[in-house]
């Protein structure tokens, strides 16, 4: 980066990570004067224990205006031995840039934190000037800490002074999480130093925040549903699920949303929270890259043999006749923990929990990762005819396909950077982070798939809307409108049954949606796809074109984990499924 590069550190702290204490009442903070994170406290460099305190200090406090100062340049925080962060927090040297109020991120993607545990991911926060502040502008934006083998999303808000030169130290707490194990609340109070200078591609930055911005559907709260639907039913939209952070209803455009829940009070960037969704990156990533595919190369690609795309190494011949379609359906045939034919549950799972995923997940190479799927057994039935659900399978199928375009449109082709510059772009999403191979030969490997997508709940939403529309947006078909319509049957039975029931039967399993039995009081039966992933998150694609969301961190086994009745009852009293 160029220009003139003057820096201060301002506060040499070592990191101070400790659990939370109780939080401020969020009244008492926004009409001001402000008594937390004051300017004298981001400036100090006097070691102090440090407390987590509401979000909200970490936002405007009145009376405040604009910014005094421009912001443009390198912020770089070295890497700090803290707890309970289970090991290093990330060093980062990230650029930032101030616009129009907004203090935006060069890259939104995952930042490699190092050879850590750790990686980062920067969102656009806010930049703005309080009177007490002696001159200073004053800065805020949200980041998530992302788990680097299964992506669970520890998300923190950060907060800092700087003026043209300079700046404050970096202050910063961890205060949610998309993990169902391994919750913390971290604290710190980081040195940190500026780089000023210009950044490159700034015009085309800005261009496409404001498209996002002005794609990305308005968000409405929660509350604005009252007067619309049942009150009875609405108080029963999350049924018993537990530990939820966000949940909402899509329709018409909108996010009828909670707030997103934290420890220390709401959470004030909630459009821009990421969510590590685990499982449901088989639907939003895998079934969307697969549903592209088929709109530009044609649907038989649902018949491409696996075996023909990469080098199966099995010591058995059941990977021979296995599909792009028997991997969406987990219906490969291949496995060890549950030879018995009948869809039991424990037996449609077995093989989830077995020792391959784990191995899969920690392999140093994409080669190795192959090899480790490839080493199980095969079961005693052809693919396609008994379910199975396994994540390595989808991950194959990641590789799979990733193979596919390099052969057909060149080696430098990245499976997810088409998949997001064709289809997500295309719908207003410019970014959409989603964790990949790295392989120490080809460096960037395939994206895994199975899990590890970490969008936003508009993103989410934008997805959805894309599903819902038969794959078109303005006029343009950007995924194959017939396989998208048996995909997401909801009339016939699709897919195969497994033990998972309800009140109405057996859920089936179908191109990587968990079908849900559902009946309307006057009797209307449906068949409803959900995308379902680890902790309870749980998104709902409706008959009336409506969308339910709620992700969550709940311990397994919870009560209501991944129950979606009662959002799907208060769709159905806003807009009917049937007459």
């Amino acid at each position: 980066m160029a220009g003139a590069l003057r820096h201060v550190c301002t506060v040499c702290l070592i990191a101070t990570f400790l659990f939370a204490g109780s939080a401020q009442a969020q009244d008492d903070i926004a009409s001001g004067p402000r008594e937390r994170i004051l300017a004298a406290s981001l400036l100090d460099t006097t070691p102090r224990r440090l407390d987590m305190v509401h979000n909200d200090h970490f936002m405007p406090v009145a009376p405040y205006g604009d910014a005094l100062h421009d912001f443009s340049g390198l912020l770089v925080v070295s890497e700090t031995v803290a707890q309970p962060v289970d090991g290093r927090f990330p060093g980062f040297s990230i650029a930032f840039f101030s616009h129009d109020g907004f203090l935006i991120p060069v890259e939104r993607d995952i930042v490699s934190g190092g050879p850590g545990k750790w990686d980062l991911i920067f969102s656009p926060g806010r930049v703005w000037s309080e009177e007490s502040d002696g001159g200073w502008s004053r800065a805020s934006f949200p980041f998530a800490l992302v788990g680097k083998v299964w992506g669970n999303v520890h998300n923190g808000i950060a907060t800092f002074l700087y003026n043209d030169s300079e700046v404050s130290g970096l202050r910063f707490q961890i205060v949610q999480e998309s993990s169902p194990t391994g919750q913390f609340d971290g604290r710190a109070h980081l040195p940190m130093t500026y780089l000023p200078g210009p950044v490159a591609n700034r015009e085309a930055i800005v261009e496409g925040f404001k498209r996002h911005r002005a794609a990305a559907p308005d968000m409405e709260s929660f509350e604005a549903l009252e007067g619309m639907v049942d009150p009875l039913l609405l108080a029963e939209f999350n049924g018993p699920a537990e530990n939820i952070t966000v949940s909402a209803l899509v329709a018409d455009g909108v996010i009828y949303a909670s707030p997103c829940h934290t420890r220390h009070g709401n959470f004030p960037y909630c459009s821009e929270m990421r969510h590590g969704v685990y499982s449901v990156t088989k639907s939003l990533a895998a079934a969307l890259t697969l549903l592209h595919l088929a709109q530009r190369y044609g649907d038989d690609i649902l018949d491409q043999k696996i075996v023909d795309l990469l080098d199966v190494t099995a010591d058995h011949d059941g990977w021979d006749e296995v599909t792009f379609a028997d991997a969406i359906n987990m219906t490969t045939g291949i496995g060890e923990n549950a030879p018995g034919r009948e869809p039991i549950w424990a037996g449609f799972m077995a093989d989830e929990g077995g020792m391959h995923r784990s191995k899969v997940a920690t392999a140093p190479s994409v080669k190795a990762m192959l090899d480790v799927t490839f080493s199980a057994p095969d079961y005693p039935w052809e693919p396609g005819e008994v379910p199975r659900y396994n994540s390595t399978h989808t991950i194959v199928l990641a590789a799979a396909m990733d193979a596919l375009i390099k052969d057909r449109e060149g080696t430098d082709v990245d499976l997810w950077t088409m998949t997001v510059g064709d289809v997500l772009e295309s719908i207003g999403i410019q970014d959409a982070p989603l964790m990949h191979w790295n392989d120490p030969e080809l460096g960037k490997g395939p994206p895994i798939m199975g899990w590890g997508y970490l969008p936003t709940i508009g993103e989410i939403a934008m997805i959805a809307t894309l599903l819902q529309s038969g794959g078109s947006y303005e006029g343009k078909q950007l995924l194959s409108p017939t396989l998208l319509e048996a995909f997401l049957q909801t009339s016939a039975e699709p897919g195969l049954p497994i033990d998972w029931e309800n009140a109405f039967g057996r859920y089936r399993y179908h191109a990587s949606f968990w079908m849900m039995p559902f009946q309307t009081d006057n009797g209307c039966s449906f068949w409803i796809p959900e995308m379902i992933g680890t902790g309870g998150n749980v998104i709902a694609l409706l008959p009336n074109g409506m969308t339910v969301i709620r992700l969550a961190d709940a311990y397994e086994g919870s009560p209501g984990q991944y129950e979606a009745e009662g959002m799907a009852r208060v769709a159905n009293d806003l807009e009917p499924f049937c007459p």
